[in-house]
């Protein structure tokens, strides 16, 4: 469904465990995914990816204003930050716990990955109107107009916080359901009259 709420446009956190195959058939498989509902088109005016490309993590924005036909390609999370050591990469065939953050409480605003709880990667962003742009729904595992980076393997355990940064730096990650999880009762049945 298209909602305001997957337009990361405050402070945002966006996590879930994945399980990437051992053997994937692409280098990029989109975790979570949204564009303007001109997808492809002349008039798309952004849209947002993360995804696990190789080992690592990225968190991309894109823009392509009217009548420009080829994608202006930004990066929102492109450094790898030294002073934490070799950053921590996934292994395929494993489950990992993932994370992307959006910190507003600095200037400028400050989009942080992480892998199993590690800082991964951390950037200033690049906005542009990249993010406010975007109006198509939220997609899981998949990018909606190209099938070639479709998530190949599990996720699970899917939150997006938008008002909350929840990670700034490391952090152990979640072994059981979210703290406000709410199990839902028992099945109800309504009858037709």
């Amino acid at each position: 469904a298209v909602s305001s709420d997957f337009q990361p446009d405050t402070d945002y956190t966006m996590e879930a465990h994945i399980y990437v195959d051992p053997n994937p058939t692409n280098n990029a498989n989109i975790i979570f995914s949204t564009r303007d509902n001109n997808a492809g088109g002349a008039g798309q005016t952004g849209g947002w990816w993360f995804v696990s490309q190789g080992t690592g993590l990225n968190f991309v924005g894109w823009n392509e204003p009217a009548g420009v036909s080829n994608n202006t390609v930004v990066t929102l999370v492109n450094n790898y930050v030294p002073e934490y050591g070799s950053p921590t990469r996934l292994t395929y065939g494993e489950w990992h716990h993932v994370a992307a953050t959006r910190d507003t409480s600095g200037s400028p605003v400050t989009w942080r990955t992480f892998v199993d709880g590690r800082l991964h990667q951390e950037g200033p962003e690049n906005d542009n109107g990249i993010l406010a742009d975007v109006n198509e729904g939220l997609s899981i595992g998949r990018e909606v107009t190209d099938t070639t980076r479709d998530f190949h393997g599990n996720i699970d355990n899917v939150r997006i916080t938008k008002g909350v940064c929840r990670y700034t730096e490391n952090f152990t990650p979640p072994k059981a359901p979210y703290p406000n999880y709410k199990k839902r009762g028992p099945a109800t049945s309504i009858a037709q009259s």
